[in-house]
């Protein structure tokens, strides 16, 4: 055997023993001595992986298929580190390749897919995903991936029975377990709940890790939320800790990261915040995560930041490096680990600060995050063990809101939306997810009391249409009172909640935006206050809106004052008018007080995060509200 030759067999059984630190510096020698060998690169991108160093083992499989071509397992290897640095358009090309050349290969062809649908190629993708479980209807991940992707498309009757039958035949796969039960959360089916107990009390660190959003509406239990957040943080670990220039400015250079700087939820919430930050004293950066779409309130924000760039196309580590160039002292996130977000940029360093704000109501868990803003209300003292964050603690409600949007005029009737003028209408615009079957039970039986009263729900899918009618049924409500409105454009949404009588809310995982924007409308919004953080934003928003007679403690005070507010339509009126009143008045509804607090926050951070320790910030308002309970 030649020297080369052992050296080679060396290097393999190192990486088959996974004596990587050891493989290392050899692979390297031989890359370098060898550059024309494509199995050397080959097994440095391999050894890159499991050091966690992905741009270098895309820098290495590149180099391997640039000298073998037909090589399947180079291209895949490139395609699947391609994915894992959020790179699915270069994804795409290099796995349908790999897929051309090894047609058997399954792992290859649900990637491939993957790739497709980070493009937004979801129909070829689930294509593609029925012809791996055509193959292997026994393979669990690929009815996995199959049953996810039908489900982001909403074709629910699909998507049911395939994981009905995956957790028949898997009863101890939690995955599948929860995505059975997000399945059936999107199809509005109450039943779900039932086997939600088995889910959360057999979940363990050692499970391949699940989502935390996807079954934060699944019960109210923080402790557990923070088990799963951090088992999920784990797959985003750095290869090394960034470094960062310290800066010599006097402004406090701030960056928002997003995938939703379009027409969504999110902009509406913290448009005022952008349009008001002070530029005296802070230089605004905004980093588009999303692919590029146009809307009319996307157009009024850009003007808003310093720079706004759109990071789509790049790596994760592509856009904290970026970042690091742009020197940011504080970077923050307003997506958290929700769908298509990309926790891996905060996890390779954007910035020496990093702040989870926002799009998830929740700890993140991860040691690559130091603040999460919160109020005194989502995170009082008993509960500040749930998060592994330092807390920003503003004096008023954690959530923003623009109180320069338009004002909505009412010119619809309540008949343009099937609704009756002599009824009481009981509204909840909650995602079908968030329904839960205790709540749902408390409407149907005020609802038995009080005739008159219909409940208007946003209209969803026809299964969750279907279901919710049924539930009512059985429950002996005529399904006809339950009345569907259909998604429309943000001002005439707010427009038709003015015929609302009264917002009932969720309580696993509150009415969030969907909170704000029925006080925005003049309607008063009904809660219980519960234990996780998505449990009590809508307490938070109601405090500091004025309003805390709207938040009971517990389910038989929330049934007990629903229905007492039913009996006596004088109290609800009552109710009205003091929103009305409170929205001029209330710091919650004040953008710039809103602004000020935020930026005092920011301004105590970067000054604790060139002194010494981290620690909680708690930021007193200049202005006098309601206290935080």
């Amino acid at each position: 055997m030649t020297a080369l030759a052992e050296m080679h067999a060396r290097l393999s059984d190192l990486c088959a023993a996974g004596a990587y630190e050891e493989a290392l510096p050899l692979a390297e020698k031989l890359t370098a001595g060898h550059p024309s060998e494509p199995v050397f690169w080959f097994l440095l991108g391999c050894i890159r992986v499991e050091r966690a160093a992905l741009a270098g083992a895309e820098a290495a499989f590149n180099q391997a298929c640039a000298l073998n071509p037909t090589d399947a397992g180079a291209l895949y290897n490139l395609g699947v580190v391609q994915l894992r640095q959020s790179k699915p358009q270069a994804a795409v090309h290099v796995l349908e390749k790999a897929c051309r050349l090894d047609p058997e290969n399954l792992d290859c062809l649900s990637n491939f897919a993957a790739a497709l649908r980070g493009v937004g190629r979801l129909s070829e993708a689930t294509q593609l995903l029925r012809e791996a479980v055509r193959r292997a209807p026994r393979r669990a991940a690929g009815v996995l991936n199959l049953a996810d992707a039908l489900l982001d498309q909403g074709a629910l009757e699909e998507a049911l029975p395939l994981a009905q039958a995956l957790v028949e035949a898997h009863p101890d796969n939690t995955a599948a377990r929860a995505m059975l039960f997000n399945i059936k959360a999107a199809a509005a089916d109450l039943s779900r709940f039932e086997d939600a107990h088995g889910i959360s009390t057999t979940f363990s660190a050692t499970e391949p890790p699940t989502p935390p959003f996807a079954l934060l509406h699944m019960e109210d239990a923080p402790a557990r939320q923070k088990l799963r957040s951090a088992h999920w943080a784990k797959k985003f670990a750095p290869a090394s800790p960034a470094t960062f220039t310290e800066p010599t400015r006097s402004k406090i250079r701030i960056g928002y990261f997003s995938g939703t700087f379009h027409d969504h939820p999110m902009l509406y919430l913290t448009g005022g915040l952008f349009r008001e930050h002070d530029r005296t004293s802070f230089d605004v950066f905004a980093y588009s995560l999303g692919s590029p779409r146009t809307s009319d309130i996307a157009a009024a924000v850009r003007p808003c930041f310093r720079r706004f760039r759109d990071v789509y196309a790049l790596s994760d580590s592509e856009i904290a490096a970026q970042a690091r160039q742009d020197r940011l002292d504080i970077a923050i996130d307003l997506d958290g680990p929700t769908k298509g977000a990309r926790l891996g940029v905060f996890a390779a360093g954007a910035a020496p600060v990093q702040i989870s704000y926002l799009g998830y109501p929740g700890t993140i868990a991860a040691p690559f995050f130091d603040y999460i803003v919160a109020d005194a209300v989502v995170i009082p003292p008993h509960l500040r063990p749930h998060y592994t964050e330092n807390i920003l603690f503003l004096p008023h409600s954690y959530q923003p809101v623009d109180s320069a949007r338009a004002q909505s005029r009412q010119s619809t009737t309540r008949a343009d939306h099937g609704l009756s003028e002599a009824a009481c209408v009981l509204g909840c615009f909650n995602t079908p997810m968030k329904l839960g079957a205790e709540e749902f039970n408390i409407w149907m039986r005020v609802m038995r009391k009080v005739p008159r009263a219909v409940l208007w729900l946003l209209e969803a899918h026809p299964l969750a249409t279907q279901n919710l009618r049924g539930a009512a049924q059985a429950c002996g409500i005529d399904p006809e009172r339950l009345i569907f409105a259909p998604r429309v454009a943000q001002r005439p949404h707010i427009e038709r909640l003015r015929h609302a009588d009264l917002m009932v809310d969720t309580f696993f995982y509150n009415g969030h935006t969907t909170t704000s924007d029925a006080l925005w409308a003049g309607v008063p919004v009904l809660t219980k206050a519960g234990e996780q953080m998505a449990a009590r934003v809508a307490t938070s928003i109601l405090t500091a809106a004025n309003m805390p007679q709207l938040v009971t403690a517990t389910a038989e005070d929330y049934e007990a004052r629903l229905l007492r507010l039913l009996e006596a339509p004088s109290a609800l009126a009552d109710l009205k008018s003091q929103v009305a009143q409170h929205r001029q008045t209330a710091p919650f509804f004040d953008t710039q007080l809103y602004t000020r607090d935020f930026e005092a926050g920011l301004r105590e951070i970067h000054q604790v995060s060139r002194g010494g320790p981290l620690r909680d910030i708690i930021v007193k308002s200049g202005r006098t509200g309601p206290e935080a309970g």
